[in-house]
């Protein structure tokens, strides 16, 4: 069974493709072939053979009597044995004596000595091969093509000698080499067409098909001709017939050679498709026939399902007749495959929902828990389907949530449930608050499987649904309060550090659970900060992943002191400067990484000296300069210059690297923002502080500070802080002084005095600028 599962959009998975497996039913290379040449023996020759027959052919047996062909006796029956040693007297007299009674008992008897008991079998195949006995039953077909009776020996014995031992690779290889060369494949069809109502021939030359098909080349176009020739015989036979099973047999090995063979059956007439379907309702054949006919559109739809969506009527209805127990096992197993491709393409999604799907995928995990591989299938089935949002509903209305959850509990061990399941799960969450509350009382179920499987791709599963359920509230706080989640997140990044998408939905899930700030001891005791800068290290160019990583440590280190030393410590102060210099032109990305250098640095002195070491003072104003636009990366930047500033050793290397006048024009182009303005002023304050000469570079700005103190003379930190500012200003340079009265600043200091007259700190700062102004 080929199962693979094809990602599409966003961080959901979304759909997978099942392929039937190969149905055993004759070995292509079989060591034990006794069992199946008693059942041929008894087909070619009519009757329940007698004891001779039975009995495995001695060394040195009685030679044949006569090669002439003996008129008098039986058609039916074979009266002479023979040994190893007379093979190349058979195939001689075939050629002296080429009469068909001839043929036809020099080919029964190398029939009965192909398959006689190993060792004896296999030196009899040998021995046939290197007397190009191949070659001579390829001659015998085309020169007896009318006469049945030959034409059924000749394919019994080809039948024979293609039991091949895969270990002996020298007899094997000439032997294919033989088949090909000699065009026995366009002998057989061609014969089969010949005698399209015999149905032993066409039982025999079917079942020769399903045993020489995987060892010759798909490409061959003889076997996309025998995909038409058994589907048309499909269609015309008695599906009660062993001819029927025999021919949908070989044609389900042609159709498992190559995507052009399932290509080829599945642009047949949608009658015949009907046809061959319409047995799968019918009382007429056996649960072995349904079950074949399943497998064969289990194995075509895997790339053809968009083609045979009318099938999935007859698939559906079949479902809902048949008894549900351990003998229809496989049945539903190939049933639930078929409708899991055909939900390959969205197209066929409502098709299916209004045919009834649903409800028999349901009662299938229901009814066949104890069969891992009907409850993939039947997972599978779900997940395809759940990739249309419009079939979520439904899905969930017919129970669909507790099956999938029923089917992780059954099947523990089988990786391919857990991951089948959880995949529709996975897309089901995004319907209501009631889906995610489910899954997440059964979270265990999810680290259960993470623990037990390395399936890779049930690894993205879990983590991305620890991704999407942390980004709901209620969720979050359910999962934040038991251990493993921490261990499992843990183990996520760990086990999986160069799988980009693991760590990019683990960082989202510990970017959601940063924000409870009653967790940060925890995030930091179970060592989260190496394995985010870990993260930010492996992956420097992935915009999510820097993204996702610097808000982590921007939640961490706002809310925690510890945070920020171990931040730098781990050198997370490096990894967000390289973030902002190598992303700088990624909005989210940049806002993620002001936010996180301001958290670091803001109150320690130390992580701000590293910070300007890594060049963090040219990656702030190169961002500004990029994103004059974005007021969030604004108000960051100017928060960390701020706090920059405030070392007079680094205030040259600002005002070098064109800082003051950068600052000043960005406050002029948002004056709304109070965030912008205040730390702006501040650090102007600072900047003239540490030189007073710079204060008439700052005049450009005083215009907007009282703008700012205008439209909120309520807010008491910006008016302390801008009053402030306004003070070193005016006290420095006239030319501030002179800009101050212009924007009407005495007014609005009178204005900010008389509405915060209760306000001392308030008062303090705006008579300080009130005397400045009147001096």
């Amino acid at each position: 069974k080929n199962l693979k599962c094809v990602q599409a959009s966003n961080d959901a998975f979304n759909i997978t493709s099942v392929s039937s497996q190969d149905r055993p039913t004759i070995p292509l290379l079989n060591s034990d072939v006794n069992g199946d040449a008693v059942v041929v023996r008894n087909r070619l020759l009519g009757q329940e053979l007698d004891k001779e027959q039975s009995t495995p052919i001695k060394e040195r047996q009685k030679r044949v009597e006569d090669s002439q062909p003996n008129t008098e006796s039986d058609n039916n029956s074979v009266s002479y044995a023979a040994s190893i040693n007379d093979i190349s007297i058979i195939l001689e007299c075939v050629k002296v004596h080429p009469s068909a009674k001839c043929t036809e008992r020099a080919f029964q008897t190398l029939f009965l000595l192909s398959t006689d008991p190993d060792p004896v079998g296999t030196f009899a195949r040998k021995e046939i091969l290197e007397n190009e006995g191949i070659e001579a039953m390829v001659l015998t077909i085309w020169k007896h093509m009318e006469n049945g009776k030959v034409i059924l020996a000749v394919l019994h014995a080809l039948w024979a000698v293609s039991v091949f031992d895969i270990h002996d690779n020298d007899n094997l290889t000439m032997a294919l080499a033989k088949v090909e060369q000699s065009r026995a494949l366009e002998a057989v069809l061609f014969s089969l067409q010949t005698h399209p109502v015999n149905l032993r021939i066409l039982e025999s030359g079917c079942d020769l098909i399903q045993r020489l098909s995987p060892m010759l080349p798909s490409r061959q176009p003889e076997v996309r001709s025998a995909v038409i020739l058994f589907a048309n015989s499909a269609r015309s036979l008695d599906a009660s017939t062993k001819a029927y099973h025999a021919c949908l047999g070989a044609l389900l090995s042609l159709c498992q050679l190559s995507d052009e063979n399932k290509h080829e059956f599945a642009n047949c007439r949608d009658e015949l498709h009907n046809d061959i379907c319409q047995v799968l309702i019918s009382d007429a054949s056996d649960l072995e026939t349904k079950e074949l006919i399943c497998e064969l559109y289990w194995c075509v739809s895997s790339v053809a399902g968009s083609t045979l969506g009318f099938i999935a009527k007859k698939i559906i209805d079949s479902m809902k007749y048949l008894p549900q127990n351990k003998q229809s096992s496989n049945y539903f197993e190939a049933a639930c495959g078929t409708l899991t491709n055909l939900a390959l393409d969205p197209e066929n999604h409502m098709v299916l929902v209004d045919a009834g799907a649903l409800t028999q995928i349901a009662n299938a995990i229901q009814s066949f828990d104890f069969s891992d591989a009907v409850l993939s299938a039947s997972c599978t089935a779900l997940a395809n389907l759940s990739t249309s949002s419009c079939i979520r509903s439904a899905i969930i209305s017919h129970g669909g949530v507790s099956a999938l959850v029923e089917s992780m509990k059954s099947a523990p061990t089988s990786a391919e449930v857990q991951g089948e399941a959880s995949r529709a799960l996975l897309n089901l969450c995004d319907v209501s608050m009631e889906v995610r509350k489910v899954t997440t009382d059964h979270l265990f179920l999810f680290f259960d499987a993470h623990y037990r499987h390395d399936d890779i791709i049930l690894q993205e599963i879990v983590s991305s649904m620890l991704s999407k359920l942390s980004k709901d509230g209620v969720c979050r706080k359910e999962m934040i309060s038991t251990s493993r989640t921490y261990d499992v997140l843990v183990r996520l990044f760990k086990l999986h550090p160069s799988n980009k998408k693991i760590q990019k939905t683990s960082l989202l899930t510990l970017r959601n659970v940063s924000t409870e700030s009653s967790i940060t001891p925890i995030l930091l005791n179970r060592g989260f900060l190496p394995l985010v800068v870990s993260a930010m290290s492996a992956f420097p160019n992935d915009v999510d992943i820097q993204e996702s990583s610097c808000i982590v440590l921007r939640n961490l280190g706002s809310l925690n002191s510890e945070a920020a030393v171990e931040i730098c410590s781990e050198e997370g102060i490096n990894f967000i400067v390289k973030a902002m210099q190598n992303l700088s032109d990624c909005t989210p990305t940049q806002r993620a990484s002001c936010g996180a250098l301001w958290a670091c640095i803001h109150d320690s002195d130390v992580n701000c000296r590293i910070a300007v070491s890594l060049g963090a003072i040219d990656a702030v104003i190169c961002l500004v300069l990029v994103h004059p636009s974005d007021v969030f990366i604004l108000e960051n930047a100017i928060m960390i210059l701020e706090s920059l500033s405030s070392f007079k050793e680094y205030v040259k290397q600002i005002v070098d690297a064109g800082g003051i006048s950068l600052v000043v024009e960005t406050m002029r182009s948002h004056p709304s923002s109070t965030k912008l303005i205040r730390h702006g002023s501040i650090f102007i304050a600072n900047l003239t502080q540490a030189y007073s000469s710079l204060s008439d570079e700052a005049v450009r700005c005083v215009t907007a500070i009282i703008r700012c103190i205008d439209e909120n003379p309520t807010l008491v930190e910006l008016i302390v802080d801008c009053s402030r500012t306004l003070h070193s200003l005016v006290s420095h340079s006239r030319k501030c002084k002179d800009r101050l009265l212009a924007a009407n600043g005495l007014g609005v200091v009178e204005k900010i005095i008389n509405q915060n007259a209760s306000i001392q700190q308030v008062n303090d700062c705006a008579h300080l600028l009130l005397d400045d102004i009147l001096q």
